[in-house]
């Protein structure tokens, strides 16, 4: 097992935000830093690096124990860290887990977490089993103190070395850092055609990139064959280079529809299958977004977040050259992304700009393409912009290469005279509406099934707050606070049932009262949001309050103060300014796409059972003069096709490996 040993250097983290007790957090990172998406380094230390190979773990097909189990392995890694620095109720008791006294706890706690997980001994484990149980290990126990977020690649998003270094260091995010096991089909307009077939999971400890190089270091959960011992913890570093001209396969779409995309590649060597990172889980402390005073040309940016020390709130930004019409937080990422409404047919989103440490405009597209009415965060982690020429976009949102032209793609068309957006993160629900008249469209995040609402009669007129979503009935369909001023200029709030509403009796209840019952007159509410629990936090006159859906046997909704009760959100009588955005557990999962058996992460001895021969380059399960074409004309390159050993160069180990496969 090898050591970290490139060069190092301690920084103060900015924020000095913390998982547990601060200081501690704060020694164990002994690289931060962010210059540019070229130039950064991040390195984390005291990190458990526990084995998943060991006896009292189910057995593979071939009698391996532990060998399907990289993903609670990992994932105990992450508790057991939370566990030593301020939350021993998280993860193994704290201990020498190295001592072969601890051995058989540390077991049984990962053997309960695959339980969990739905892990077996010969199925591996999917990603939503894993989310759901960390979740429960972690969100619930902490009292919402800490979320988990489970991002994956999909058509519109990919998961890169950069993104992880910078939750790492902005947000102090623990993660897994999980790759595919891909391997090449043929060739499709000029890009390589890739099909997952199985994965596996390590526990991220940094990621550095200095011009073209990219490094990448990590707890390998299976890199000990002794099922009997714990071996020593140390991370595994590899060059992870950056791999592009990709379409992934997909049984969900043709080809001529997916995306040209690049991962990082793991270069672990072995056989042409190519190992890109894929996927990852993070923890990472709860926070919440308010803003200042929406008059004035000045609107100060303030972040809140919480540690076991104490709150904090800083000022993330002032003096900005434009009036904050909505804030837009990234879930995977820390990234604060603003709203400008410029005029009545004209929106721009800004983003920080890191060398000036002040914000700059977002290029989305063609500099002559259309103006945009609104922004969004769609469920697949991109932006979704609503255009003023009626077609709803999405692009890519924190991707390697920055948004372009050939990057956005249409959504939805047809959408003339609708200026507002908002989504749920968690359904992947899209709500527009037309301010004007109140007319409401609500479309599932494929854009397949529409529905149109006349909300002309509603008492709510729509500010600038964006709707909001959560399923308070638990019925499977999210309902919708609206939130805004009513004919009297009043704070008003009401919800909106569309599952009613499909059935023919459109269900719109002003919800206003509940939320000011206590309140003086003159109360007035500035922003509301919902956090992971489903609760409602109201900003009322810079002071926030929480609230839970109680939905009687007639179907009435009641919103209830939790103020003073157990579990009452941590941001209960938090002084605030304007506005609200509170950070919620996020997954990107896509049930047409992840929950096919390419998508399990397994062994990793056993990526290739169901791949072709060495060498067979053109996926057709022979080794021949087609595949030896290829691998020449692609000598001296780094044709991932063609690079059988992964040494990231196409050349004479790579023709011994064809050919020792010829005819096969």
């Amino acid at each position: 097992m090898t050591t970290p040993t490139r060069t190092t250097s301690l920084v103060t983290c900015t924020l000095g935000l913390g998982l547990g007790l601060t200081a501690s957090l704060a020694a164990d990172v002994t690289t931060a830093y962010y210059n540019s998406g070229s130039d950064y380094g991040y390195q984390l230390s005291q990190m458990p690096d526990f084995d998943q190979r060991r006896d009292g773990l189910a057995t593979t097909s071939g009698g391996s124990p532990g060998g399907m189990h990289c993903v609670p392995t990992s994932c105990t890694d992450l508790l057991g860290y939370m566990a030593s620095h301020g939350e021993p109720a998280l993860g193994p008791v704290f201990a020498d887990w190295e001592n072969q006294i601890d051995y058989a706890d540390v077991t049984d706690f990962i053997d309960d977490l695959g339980d969990d997980m739905g892990t077996s001994g010969t199925g591996g484990t999917f990603g939503t089993p894993a989310y759901a149980a960390m979740i429960n290990r972690v969100v619930w126990p902490s009292g919402m103190r800490y979320l988990v977020g489970h991002e994956f690649r999909t058509n519109s998003n990919v998961v890169t070395l950069r993104e992880m270094a910078r939750s790492g260091i902005n947000q102090d995010a623990i993660q897994t850092v999980c790759y595919g096991f891909y391997n090449p089909t043929g060739t499709f307009d000029g890009d390589t055609v890739v099909t997952r077939n199985g994965g596996h999971c390590m526990t991220f400890m940094g990621a550095e990139r200095l011009g073209s190089d990219r490094h990448l270091w990590a707890n390998d959960p299976d890199d000990s064959n002794n099922t009997a011992t714990q071996s020593s913890f140390g991370a595994d570093d590899w060059d992870a280079p950056w791999v592009g001209n990709l379409r992934v396969a997909s049984s969900s779409r043709p080809l001529s529809l997916t995306s040209t995309q690049g991962m990082n590649r793991i270069m672990r060597g072995g056989s042409g299958t190519m190992r890109l990172i894929d996927s990852r889980i993070m923890i990472f402390p709860i926070g919440c977004t308010s803003w200042g005073d929406w008059e004035g040309g000045s609107n100060p940016l303030y972040l809140h977040t919480w540690s076991l020390r104490e709150q904090k709130m800083i000022k993330i930004t002032e003096n900005l050259p434009f009036k904050i019409e909505n804030v837009l937080q990234m879930p995977m990422g820390e990234d604060v992304l603003l709203v400008e409404r410029a005029t009545d047919r004209f929106a721009r989103l800004w983003r920080k700009n890191l060398d000036t440490n002040g914000y700059k405009p977002v290029e989305i597209g063609d500099a002559e393409g259309p103006d945009f009415l609104d922004f969004a965060i769609s469920k697949d982690l991109g932006i979704l912009a609503l255009g003023a020429d009626g077609t709803l976009y999405e692009c890519p949102g924190d991707a390697e290469a920055i948004i372009n032209p050939d990057s956005m793609h249409p959504v939805l068309d047809g959408l003339q005279g609708f200026d507002r957006i908002s989504t749920d993160d968690q359904s992947g629900t899209i709500c527009l509406v037309r301010s004007t008249d109140g007319l409401i469209m609500i479309t599932d995040r494929y854009a397949e099934k529409i529905d149109l609402y006349d909300l002309r009669d509603m008492m709510t007129i729509l500010g600038s707050a964006s709707p909001r979503f959560s399923d308070f009935n638990r019925d499977g369909t999210p309902e919708i606070l609206f939130s805004g001023v009513d004919a009297q200029g009043r704070s008003s709030v009401s919800v909106f049932d569309p599952a009613r509403s499909s059935n023919g009796n459109l269900y719109l209840k002003d919800v206003t009262h509940d939320f000011m019952d206590d309140c003086s007159s003159d109360c007035a509410i500035r922003g509301l949001d919902i956090d992971t629990m489903g609760n409602v936090l109201v900003n009322r006159d810079g002071n926030v309050r929480s609230y839970r859906c109680d939905v009687d046997p007639q179907g009435t909704y009641r919103f209830l103060s939790i103020r003073g009760e157990k579990d009452q959100p941590i941001f209960e009588d938090l002084d605030v300014k304007n506005g609200l955005n509170v950070a919620r557990c996020f997954t990107n999962h896509d049930p047409r796409m992840h929950d096919h058996e390419g998508w399990k992460n397994v062994e990793e001895d056993a990526e290739c059972e169901d791949c072709g021969p060495e060498g067979d380059i053109t996926g057709d399960g022979k080794v021949n003069g087609e595949d030896l074409a290829i691998l020449l004309g692609a000598w001296d390159s780094s044709d991932s096709r063609a690079d059988l050993n992964g040494d990231g160069t196409v050349g004479g180990p790579d023709l011994a490996l064809l050919l020792g496969g010829f005819d096969a």
